[in-house]
C-alpha cells in the first residue's frame, strides 16, 4: 500500500522501526481496541513487508546487542497466545513468510480460563442497562465509569487479576450470556502452532499479574513458572518476557533479570532506538482502531520522547 508522496518523505527522513504487539485475530471481535481482524492484520503485514526489513524478534534483539543499527528494521510479536493467532494468524505469517514471538500466560493455557477483559466486556454487552450499574457497582464504580477506570482500578488495587466480587458476578452471568469467544490456546493447539517454524515462543508471566504491584520475589516465581512450563513443552522458547498490560519499573526489570530473561519488553506505543534497554524494550501495541497511518507515526523517532514521558507519567502516578 503506496503512502501519500509527503508521508513517504517523513518515513525516509523519519522512520525508524521498532517491534510491533498484537493480541487476538478474530472477525467480529467485541474489543476493537485490543483485538484485530485478520482482514486489516494482513494490511499491516504487508505494508511492514514493503516498508521495513522484517526480522524474528531474536534478530533484533541480537542487533540490539551488538550495537547494529535498527534502523528501517521491524519484529512481530502476539501477547496472550489467543487462539485466533493460530487460526488466522498464522496462515498469513506463512503465506507472507514472516516471523513472529508469540507471548504465553500459562496459566490460562493450562486451564479453562479467559481474561478478564474479554469476558468483562462480554457480559457488560449482554446485560441490560439496570445490570450493567450492578456490574460497575460491585467494583465500587459509578453508573457512567469509563472502560480506563475499570482498567485502572483493576490494575492499581487488585494487581490485574479480577476481585472475588467481580468474578462471581461475571461468573453468575456467564451461565446466562455463555462464555466470551475470545480464549487463549490450549498446550495441544500452542504443540500445534509450534509446527510453523516461523513461530519462537515467549513468558508473559503464568497469570498474568500487573508486576509492579507484585513483590520482586512473586515476580520471579511468576516469570520462572511460566518458563519453565513452556520449555517443557515447546520448541523455540526465547529467554523474553512481555510484561502483563505492558507495565513495569525498575525493580520488575531487575526482577525479570534476575530470573534468567535476557529482554523484556513493554507496549509504549513507539520506536525503538538502537540503544534501548534491554529491559525495558518498547513495543507498539497496535490493533482494528489503528490505522496504517497512525502504524506509520508510531515506527517514526518523533513521537519517542512524547510516548515515553507520558508512560514515565502514568505509572509514576499509579505505582505505590
Amino acid at each position: 500500500m503506496t503512502a501519500p508522496w509527503g508521508l513517504q518523505l517523513l518515513e525516509r527522513a523519519l522512520g525508524r522501526g521498532g517491534i510491533v504487539a498484537y493480541h487476538d485475530v478474530r472477525e467480529g471481535s467485541l474489543l476493537p481496541s485490543t483485538h484485530i481482524t485478520p482482514a486489516v492484520l494482513q494490511t499491516h503485514f504487508e505494508f511492514l513487508t514493503a516498508s521495513y526489513q522484517v526480522l524474528p524478534l531474536t534478530e533484533f534483539v541480537s542487533r540490539r546487542q551488538r550495537g547494529k543499527s535498527l534502523r528501517g528494521c521491524v519484529a512481530i510479536t502476539f501477547d496472550d497466545a489467543y487462539v485466533g493467532i493460530l487460526t488466522h494468524a498464522r496462515a498469513i505469517l506463512e503465506r507472507l513468510g514472516l516471523g513472529a514471538t508469540v507471548f504465553v500466560a500459562t496459566s490460562f493455557c493450562s486451564r479453562d480460563k479467559r481474561f478478564w477483559w474479554d469476558r468483562f466486556e462480554w457480559v457488560r454487552q449482554a446485560l441490560e442497562p439496570e445490570q450493567r450499574i450492578h456490574l460497575l457497582q460491585s467494583l465500587g464504580l459509578g453508573a457512567e465509569a469509563p472502560d480506563h477506570e475499570v482498567r485502572d482500578l483493576i490494575l492499581t488495587r487488585f494487581r490485574g487479576a479480577l476481585p472475588h466480587t467481580l468474578d462471581r458476578e461475571l461468573w453468575q452471568a456467564e451461565h446466562r450470556v455463555g462464555a466470551v469467544p475470545e480464549r487463549a490456546m490450549t498446550g495441544a493447539e500452542l504443540t500445534q502452532l509450534a509446527r510453523c517454524p516461523l513461530v519462537d515462543f515467549g513468558c508473559h508471566t503464568a497469570h498474568h499479574y500487573a508486576l509492579p504491584w507484585l513483590t520482586p520475589t512473586k515476580v520471579e516465581k511468576e516469570v520462572r513458572l511460566s518458563h519453565d512450563w513452556l520449555r517443557e513443552r515447546l520448541p523455540r522458547v526465547r529467554p523474553y518476557l512481555a510484561y502483563p498490560y505492558g507495565l513495569h519499573t525498575g525493580e520488575t526489570a531487575k526482577a525479570a533479570s534476575r530470573s534468567g530473561m535476557q529482554a523484556a519488553f513493554s507496549i509504549a506505543g513507539r520506536a525503538a532506538t538502537s540503544r534501548f534497554s534491554l529491559y525495558s524494550c518498547p513495543r507498539i501495541g497496535m490493533a482494528d482502531v489503528n490505522t496504517l497511518r497512525g502504524l506509520r507515526l508510531r515506527l517514526s523517532w518523533l513521537t519517542i520522547p512524547i510516548v515515553a514521558a507520558r508512560d514515565r507519567r502514568w505509572i509514576a502516578q499509579r505505582t505505590p
